[in-house]
């Protein structure tokens, strides 16, 4: 998280003023990363980056972001399913 905070510059996006791929990538990894340290170390990484919460909170707001989330859910429920079925 040290090394993204140098690098990072969290204003509208995470890498600036423009939607960029680094940004689909934050939008969906770090809140799994998040639930693994809170889990294991309580502790919260997007606070390590200043302003990523708010961007991250940002992108959330998004159709596409929400769409994508949704389908997501839909497939780990299915997949966690099958994986019941097997036992």
């Amino acid at each position: 998280m040290a090394a993204l905070a140098r690098v990072l510059d969290c204003r509208a996006f995470v890498m600036g003023e423009a939607l960029t791929l680094a940004d689909v990538v934050a939008a969906f990894t770090f809140p799994i990363a998040g639930m693994v340290t809170r889990k294991l170390y309580g502790w919260e990484p997007v606070s390590a980056v200043r302003g990523l919460e708010q961007v991250l909170a940002s992108l959330q707001e998004r159709p596409s972001v929400r769409q994508l989330e949704a389908e997501s859910r839909a497939g780990m429920a299915d997949f966690q399913a099958r994986i019941r079925k097997r036992g």
